[in-house]
C-alpha cells in the first residue's frame, strides 16, 4: 500500500537521463490521480519543482529487458515534499534514489509551504532511501570545464530545462580518465531554473574521492557530485 509501481520494457539500454525521466514520469503518474490536488494547484498557480536528486547505483545499470520502477510519498517538511525510487530488476534492487519536490507560485515565483490538500491526500510511507541530503560546494581544482547551448528540445511544460537534462550536461562534461569508471552516487541541487535560449558553462572540479560540478549560465543555476566505486 502506498508505493506506485510501473514495469518497464526496453529493447535497449537505458541511460542515466533516460532513468531520471522514468522517475519524473513515474512520479508524475502518481501524482495525476490526486484530482483535489490537481484542481487546488490548478486554481491557485501551483506547479511542483525537484530541488534536490540523491541517487545511488548498486548494480548493473545497463538494463533492458523487463525492469520495475518503484515510487511513494515519504514525509513533508515545512516547504519540503520527498519522494523515494527503485529501480528493480530480477528481483534486485540496481538503483534507489531520494528526491525533494518544492512547490512554486508561477505567478509570483515564490515558494509556497505544503498546503493541507497536499499531506491529506498522499498515503505517506515512513521509509527513506537515505537519512538526509549531503551539503555541498562546488569548488576546488578545475579539471575539465565545458559549454553547452540550450536546446528547444530540452524544455519542459514550465518553459524551463528539464532537470533530467542536467545529468546529460555532467557527464559530457567528464574528463576522459573518469568515462569509464562505475558511478556509485550522484547528488544534484537545483538552485535556478534555465531557460531558452541560454549559454551555459559546465565547470568540474577535483574533489576527495568525487567530482563536483557546477552549472551556470548567468546566474549559478545548479550544482552537483559524483562519487565512483574504487
Amino acid at each position: 500500500m502506498g508505493k506506485y509501481s510501473k514495469k518497464i520494457i526496453s529493447e535497449k539500454n537505458l541511460s542515466l537521463k533516460e532513468f531520471l525521466r522514468l522517475f519524473i514520469e513515474i512520479s508524475g503518474e502518481d501524482s495525476a490521480k490526486k484530482t483535489k490536488v490537481n484542481k487546488y494547484f490548478a486554481d491557485n498557480f501551483l506547479t511542483w519543482m525537484i530541488y534536490k536528486w540523491r541517487i545511488e547505483i548498486l548494480g548493473n545499470m545497463n538494463v533492458s529487458g523487463q525492469f520495475t520502477i518503484r515510487t511513494w510519498a515519504s514525509g513533508y517538511e515545512k516547504i519540503s515534499s520527498f519522494r523515494e525510487f527503485e529501480i528493480i530488476k530480477d528481483e534486485k534492487i540496481l538503483a534507489k534514489a531520494s528526491t525533494v519536490f518544492i512547490i512554486v507560485n508561477t505567478k509570483g515565483k515564490k515558494l509556497s509551504a505544503i498546503p493541507k490538500i497536499v499531506t491529506d491526500s498522499y498515503l505517506v510511507l515512513n521509509e527513506r532511501n537515505f537519512e538526509d541530503f549531503p551539503r555541498f560546494k562546488a569548488k576546488g581544482k578545475i579539471l575539465n570545464e565545458i559549454s553547452h547551448e540550450v536546446l528547444k528540445e530540452e524544455i519542459d511544460n514550465n518553459h524551463h530545462v528539464n532537470n533530467f537534462y542536467y545529468i546529460e550536461w555532467i557527464l559530457k562534461s567528464l574528463p576522459e580518465v573518469y568515462k569509464k569508471e562505475k558511478i556509485k552516487e550522484i547528488n544534484i541541487t537545483y538552485m535556478k531554473e534555465i531557460l531558452y535560449p541560454n549559454t551555459l558553462k559546465i565547470t568540474v572540479f577535483e574533489g576527495e574521492n568525487r567530482l563536483y560540478f557546477s552549472i551556470k549560465s548567468e546566474d549559478y543555476n545548479a550544482r552537483a557530485f559524483l562519487s565512483f566505486y574504487n
